[in-house]
């Protein structure tokens, strides 16, 4: 057992590396399971006594806790029936590399061009502000790859203050109610591993929206739902 976590604990770190070489990105939810592993890994290499003996119990209940929030988060991924005949769609936003989209943003635009194909009607939100190390606002950047794409200017509306999730959602539902003036439909669309707790945001800030789910890309999964159940503990805490 020992060996088996010694061996997995180094193959994450090389796998980590070789993840922020990618994507250019420090990613901090890769790096937050390595100090985990390490302990982990010092409980079983201490010598049998009551400390040890506790220490491996409260890392496998942390462990099996923080699982469960992940499978939980998983299962909760799923995108709503849609009828295409939404009035609004919303893209949450998401980071930037200097101007260049992330993968994870390009993964939400990508998804937003589907649905935006086949309802040829509906507002486009795009919502994001600009965040350290970003030269842009994300809202700009989203909306010139839309354009790039084919998407009409006049369609596209910037939201481009908000430097959250629940800003995202505050900071559009203003926008949308200055434009409808009373009901309307409206969908958001992120990725998979966002989507439970992007609901739910927007459900406490009062916009009934439906949930359209974008992929994650398989090498940033550990990452982003690792990263994900601290934000959900939150969300269930803060109530944002």
């Amino acid at each position: 057992m020992k060996k088996a976590i010694l061996v997995f604990t180094i193959l994450y770190s090389i796998f980590f590396v070789i993840s922020c070489f990618i994507s250019g990105i420090f990613r901090i939810g890769f790096f937050m399971v390595i100090p985990f592993l390490c302990c982990v890994l010092i409980c079983f290499y201490l010598k049998k006594s009551i400390v040890s003996q506790a220490l491996k119990l409260i890392f496998s209940l942390v462990f099996i806790f923080y699982f469960g929030i992940m499978v939980f988060i998983f299962l909760n991924s799923k995108s709503d029936y849609l009828t295409y005949k939404e009035d609004c769609l919303i893209v949450l936003g998401c980071g930037l590399k200097g101007k260049n989209l992330s993968q994870s943003l390009k993964e939400r635009l990508d998804k937003a061009l589907e649905y935006i194909d086949k309802n040829k009607n509906a507002i486009i939100v795009v919502s994001g502000g600009q965040g350290e190390n970003e030269l842009i606002t994300e809202a700009l950047a989203m909306q010139r790859y839309l354009v790039e794409k084919g998407v009409e200017e006049k369609r596209i509306v910037m939201e481009d203050r908000s430097t959250s999730t629940y800003e995202n959602f505050k900071y559009s539902k203003n926008i949308l109610d200055s434009i409808f003036k009373g009901n309307y439909s409206c969908v958001f669309v992120t990725n998979s591993f966002h989507l439970y707790r992007a609901s739910k945001i927007g459900e406490i800030v009062g916009l009934d929206v439906l949930k359209l789910r974008a992929k994650t890309s398989p090498y940033s999964l550990i990452d982003n739902y690792f990263r994900e159940v601290l934000a959900v503990i939150k969300l269930w805490i803060l109530k944002r």
